[in-house]
Protein backbone atom coordinates (compact mmCIF):
# COMPACT_ATOMS: atom_id res chain seq x y z
CA UNK A 1 0.00 0.00 0.00
CA UNK A 2 2.86 2.13 0.66
CA UNK A 3 4.54 1.61 -2.45
CA UNK A 4 1.65 2.80 -4.74
CA UNK A 5 1.56 5.97 -2.96
CA UNK A 6 4.50 7.01 -3.80
CA UNK A 7 4.68 5.97 -7.20
CA UNK A 8 1.43 8.09 -7.26
CA UNK A 9 3.51 11.45 -5.72
CA UNK A 10 5.92 10.60 -8.03
CA UNK A 11 3.85 10.67 -11.12
CA UNK A 12 2.37 13.93 -9.97
CA UNK A 13 5.64 15.69 -9.71
CA UNK A 14 5.66 15.83 -5.61
CA UNK A 15 9.15 14.30 -5.95
CA UNK A 16 10.86 17.49 -7.55
CA UNK A 17 12.57 15.96 -10.89
CA UNK A 18 9.40 15.89 -12.95
CA UNK A 19 8.32 19.58 -11.90
CA UNK A 20 12.03 20.99 -12.19
CA UNK A 21 12.36 19.52 -15.56
CA UNK A 22 8.93 21.08 -16.46
CA UNK A 23 10.25 24.50 -14.89
CA UNK A 24 13.56 24.27 -16.58
CA UNK A 25 11.95 23.54 -19.80
CA UNK A 26 9.18 26.41 -19.60
CA UNK A 27 12.31 28.95 -18.89
CA UNK A 28 14.02 27.76 -22.24
CA UNK A 29 10.60 28.32 -23.77
CA UNK A 30 10.21 31.85 -22.69
CA UNK A 31 14.12 32.63 -23.23
CA UNK A 32 13.82 31.38 -27.24
CA UNK A 33 9.76 33.30 -27.40
CA UNK A 34 11.24 36.31 -26.07
CA UNK A 35 14.31 35.97 -28.43
CA UNK A 36 12.37 35.08 -31.37
CA UNK A 37 9.94 38.11 -30.85
CA UNK A 38 12.72 40.68 -30.12
CA UNK A 39 13.95 39.35 -33.50
CA UNK A 40 11.12 39.26 -35.30
CA UNK A 41 9.73 43.30 -34.26
CA UNK A 42 13.42 44.16 -35.43
CA UNK A 43 12.72 42.71 -38.91
CA UNK A 44 9.79 43.77 -39.18
CA UNK A 45 11.02 47.54 -38.02
CA UNK A 46 14.20 47.67 -40.73
CA UNK A 47 12.02 46.51 -43.96
CA UNK A 48 9.10 49.20 -43.23
CA UNK A 49 11.10 51.50 -42.60
CA UNK A 50 13.21 50.90 -46.03
CA UNK A 51 9.73 51.15 -47.63
CA UNK A 52 10.16 55.00 -46.45
CA UNK A 53 11.62 56.89 -48.88
CA UNK A 54 13.55 60.29 -48.75
CA UNK A 55 10.49 62.90 -49.81
CA UNK A 56 7.92 60.80 -48.40
CA UNK A 57 4.96 62.16 -46.88
CA UNK A 58 3.30 61.95 -43.19
CA UNK A 59 0.81 59.73 -44.44
CA UNK A 60 3.07 57.06 -46.15
CA UNK A 61 4.88 56.78 -42.74
CA UNK A 62 2.28 55.86 -40.66
CA UNK A 63 0.59 53.12 -43.20
CA UNK A 64 4.15 51.38 -43.49
CA UNK A 65 5.21 52.00 -39.56
CA UNK A 66 2.36 52.84 -37.36
CA UNK A 67 2.03 55.85 -35.18
CA UNK A 68 5.27 56.50 -33.39
CA UNK A 69 6.79 55.76 -30.23
CA UNK A 70 8.40 59.10 -29.01
CA UNK A 71 7.80 62.27 -31.28
CA UNK A 72 10.93 64.58 -30.92
CA UNK A 73 10.93 68.25 -31.78
CA UNK A 74 13.94 70.31 -32.92
CA UNK A 75 15.69 71.12 -30.64
CA UNK A 76 14.80 68.91 -27.68
CA UNK A 77 16.72 65.30 -28.24
CA UNK A 78 15.40 61.82 -27.32
CA UNK A 79 18.86 61.24 -26.18
CA UNK A 80 18.42 57.82 -25.22
CA UNK A 81 19.18 56.73 -28.58
CA UNK A 82 20.56 60.07 -29.84
CA UNK A 83 23.31 62.56 -28.30
CA UNK A 84 21.97 65.72 -30.62
CA UNK A 85 18.27 66.24 -31.44
CA UNK A 86 16.81 66.75 -34.47
CA UNK A 87 18.33 70.21 -36.53
CA UNK A 88 17.94 71.76 -39.34
CA UNK A 89 15.53 71.24 -41.97
CA UNK A 90 14.36 68.59 -39.79
CA UNK A 91 11.04 70.00 -37.27
CA UNK A 92 9.91 66.61 -35.72
CA UNK A 93 12.38 62.70 -35.58
CA UNK A 94 9.49 60.36 -35.16
CA UNK A 95 11.71 56.87 -32.72
CA UNK A 96 10.03 53.88 -33.14
CA UNK A 97 11.60 51.23 -30.60
CA UNK A 98 12.00 47.85 -30.17
CA UNK A 99 10.21 47.80 -26.80
CA UNK A 100 11.71 43.63 -26.33
CA UNK A 101 15.13 45.17 -26.91
CA UNK A 102 15.58 46.97 -23.53
CA UNK A 103 16.51 50.31 -24.80
CA UNK A 104 18.99 48.85 -27.29
CA UNK A 105 17.15 49.77 -30.45
CA UNK A 106 15.42 52.56 -32.23
CA UNK A 107 14.24 53.14 -35.84
CA UNK A 108 13.99 57.07 -36.70
CA UNK A 109 12.14 59.27 -38.91
CA UNK A 110 13.08 62.80 -39.61
CA UNK A 111 10.21 65.47 -40.73
CA UNK A 112 10.91 68.89 -42.81
CA UNK A 113 8.01 71.70 -41.97
CA UNK A 114 5.95 69.93 -44.88
CA UNK A 115 5.79 66.66 -43.20
CA UNK A 116 8.17 65.45 -45.55
CA UNK A 117 10.86 62.84 -44.73
CA UNK A 118 14.50 64.12 -44.82
CA UNK A 119 16.05 60.98 -43.83
CA UNK A 120 15.58 57.69 -41.63
CA UNK A 121 18.11 56.28 -39.65
CA UNK A 122 18.05 52.66 -37.65
CA UNK A 123 19.81 53.16 -34.01
CA UNK A 124 21.50 50.90 -32.01
CA UNK A 125 23.07 50.64 -28.45
CA UNK A 126 25.86 48.35 -27.26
Amino acid sequence: MKKVCADDARARGAGGDLSMRTLMWGLAGLFVAYVAGCSAISAWHSRALASVPAGAGKAEVLRALGQPDVVEHAGVPFTRYASRGCSGRCVQRWWYENRLGLDTEAWSVELDASDRVLATSRWTSP
